[in-house]
């Protein structure tokens, strides 16, 4: 039982990495893309 919490703190974390570096690139509208995407058309 002890190898299948850090398996799954590892998982958690580059879940939440590859989700928080990912929405940056892709304008959803409830993420920060958008902002900034919108605030260089202007």
């Amino acid at each position: 039982m002890s190898g299948a919490i850090p398996l799954i703190i590892q998982f958690l974390f580059y879940l939440n990495f590859f989700i928080y570096t990912l929405q940056v690139f892709v304008p959803l509208g409830f993420n920060d893309g958008s902002t900034i995407l919108r605030n260089l058309r202007k």
